[in-house]
């Protein structure tokens, strides 16, 4: 069957996705042998060579199976993005955020009028309370699922699990609600978390972050 142009573009575009996503994850680089016909890629047109290398797998049946090999391999990274390796402690610690910010510039509303200074300070909490505690765990420690699942209980479910590790898919099966994920520590590294697991609770006009204590195995 030959592939039609908007196929080619689809299938391309599937393909750098999908290169992308798995790009970081590449570490080793790997020598292969050459299979089937070459084409100088130099002396023509670079659409017209994937278009020409797609169609030779296509004709091959190794098309699909290469998409559906690639699917997978994507949704296996959705699913357990890169882990953030953070330990755990012995020792319960915790520590205050202040999310006060200074405003660099002037914020002026639809008329004109200056609603707040630059040079002034802003605490988010004074506007938006933090109604559901946010628990941070890595889902492929036992230790940690159990004592996540205890918080949970405890705090009736009024709370929001976030991965530092593990199977998206598994923890939302098992505690029956959204899952999140701390993509490459954006959320730990703002609020200094070190240790999982780690609870943040609002008190007052801060967070407050637990980093609680587990016992050794």
């Amino acid at each position: 069957m030959k592939l039609s142009t908007q196929q080619i573009k689809k299938t391309l575009i599937a393909f750098l996705i999908i290169f992308f996503i798995l790009a970081t994850t590449i570490a080793v680089a790997h020598n292969y042998e050459t299979v089937g016909h070459t084409y100088p890629i130099t002396e023509q047109d670079l659409l017209q060579f994937i278009k020409q290398r797609l169609q030779q797998l296509n004709s091959d049946g190794k098309l699909t199976a290469i998409q559906n090999n690639l699917a997978k391999q994507a949704q296996k990274k959705i699913d357990r993005p890169t882990p953030l390796n953070l330990p755990v402690t012995t020792k319960t610690h915790s520590f205050y955020f202040d999310p006060t910010i200074v405003i660099s510039q002037n914020i002026i509303d639809a008329h004109g009028n200056i609603i707040a200074k630059a040079g002034s300070k802003f605490n988010p909490l004074t506007l938006v309370k933090l109604r559901k505690e946010l628990i941070f765990y890595n889902g492929d420690d036992k230790r940690q699922i159990k004592l996540v699942k205890e918080l949970n209980k405890r705090l009736n479910n009024k709370t929001k699990l976030i991965l530092t590790g593990g199977s998206i898919i598994r923890q939302t099966k098992l505690f029956h609600k959204a899952i999140y994920f701390d993509q490459v520590g954006r959320l730990t590294n703002h609020f200094g978390i070190n240790h999982v697991p780690a609870i943040i609770k609002q008190v007052g006009l801060k967070l407050r972050i637990s980093e609680i204590g587990i016992k050794n195995k």
